[in-house]
């Protein structure tokens, strides 16, 4: 699966990124995938749900 790119500056790496669907003790509600990735400055969080053949997407940006 290809996440998305971010959003803020197109110069940002990420600095870490955390699967949290993978960790048994994070709940991620009604979508199937769920990534923390951190940048410089601001963190992402990215949760997707495919049904039915399209995925939907949610962004968070925390600065």
């Amino acid at each position: 699966m290809s996440y998305p790119k971010h959003s803020l500056s197109a110069g940002d790496y990420a600095q870490s990124i955390t699967y949290l669907h993978e960790e048994e003790s994070f709940d991620t509600g009604v979508f199937t995938t769920a990534v923390r990735v951190d940048f410089d400055g601001y963190e992402e969080y990215w949760f997707l749900k495919e049904v039915d053949g399209h995925v939907y997407e949610v962004t968070l940006i925390l600065l």
